[in-house]
């Protein structure tokens, strides 16, 4: 809630890697504890796990390929895209005004909501948008193909050691697979995959609510405060769940 109200789309590539190193913080430490799960599994040797990743027959068997189809459709989600549209619009115009292609009766504010913006005052030059698209492209394949994977991986890896051919895992709920986390494993894992899902939760939900915010000021035009928009979106969330959680908690089928 804290980073969604000092938050500000408007250009400024300070703020941005402020936000971009916040979301960043937040995977790292769902990375620590995955970590820290892998080591305490004793069932699995790591040749089986390296094995996993080579293609094989077991690909197209049993449930194999729609798990692969449900992985990748978890990590390529569309309020991603459309955050990774709108927070590349600042690096457009940074570019522009390093190469001089930017018509000096614009200002250096830059934001989605900015009336020039709505009217076409501005519009990237082709090289801002070529540089933007490059980069945009390299940070993609290294997301995905480093803490994407091994989140993923990790994921399945636990879920193997632990819930494989368990019959108590057929119908655990969240605090069924925190208690055969613990039971299996260690009784220190199913305490750090509670807090590995807080923060994969914590940091879908801000990609979400600036996406949505994102989407707001450029389709419905909306000209509410930022902060106010966010409070609100966040509370209409999570209020809820609060609430059932907090009146209904583990008694609930």
């Amino acid at each position: 809630m804290v980073i969604l109200l000092f938050y500000r789309p408007d250009g400024s590539r300070k703020g941005l890697r402020y936000f971009e190193m916040f979301i960043i913080s937040l995977v790292l430490a769902v990375v620590v504890c995955f970590c820290v799960q892998m080591s305490l599994i004793r069932v699995t040797t790591p040749g089986e796990v390296f094995k996993g990743y080579l293609p094989s027959k077991s690909l197209i068997e049993s449930e194999a390929i729609y798990q692969a189809c449900g992985i990748l459709g978890a990590t390529v989600m569309p309020h991603s895209l459309y955050l990774g549209s709108g927070i590349v619009q600042p690096r457009l115009r940074e570019y522009d005004e390093r190469s001089r292609l930017l018509p000096r009766q614009l200002t250096s504010r830059y934001s989605v909501l900015d009336d020039g913006i709505d009217k076409g005052y501005y519009v990237p030059s082709l090289g801002a948008i070529k540089h933007s698209l490059t980069v945009s492209i390299l940070e993609l394949a290294i997301s995905l193909f480093t803490f994407a994977l091994f989140v993923n991986s990790a994921i399945l890896i636990v879920a193997g050691a632990s819930l494989y051919n368990n019959p108590d895992a057929l119908d655990a709920d969240i605090f069924g697979i925190h208690d055969l986390l613990s039971n299996s494993i260690s009784p220190a894992a199913g305490m750090i995959f509670a807090l590995a899902l807080l923060l994969s939760g914590v940091s879908a939900g801000i990609v979400c609510t600036v996406a949505g915010q994102m989407v707001s000021e450029g389709a419905l035009n909306w000209k509410i405060k930022p902060w106010l928009l966010r409070l609100v979106t966040r509370s209409i969330s999570i209020t809820p769940s609060i609430i059932i959680a907090g009146a209904v908690g583990r008694k609930w089928r």
